[in-house]
């Protein structure tokens, strides 16, 4: 798999589990998109994260749910 390919897979997998998180609202596919897309570049940018054996897929995914859980949060106090 290209890293191409991977990376947009990454984004739809976290997409998808934004959408499914928020109650599966119809419409906002674009912003799930845009805001997995974020999450998922934020992540890839951290240290250490591209390098062979520093984390597994679940533990991005941890960060990166925490990440989403904090800007949930942050939206809700609006």
């Amino acid at each position: 798999m290209t890293h191409h390919t991977d990376h947009e897979d990454r984004i739809r997998q976290r997409a998808h589990e934004i959408w499914l998180a928020e109650g599966q609202p119809s419409g906002r596919e674009k912003e799930h998109w845009e805001q997995a897309e974020a999450e998922v570049q934020e992540t890839s940018a951290e240290p250490g994260l591209d390098r062979p054996g520093s984390m597994g897929g679940d533990e991005i995914q941890s960060g990166v749910e925490a990440r989403s859980i904090r800007a949930n949060d942050a939206r809700a106090r609006r």
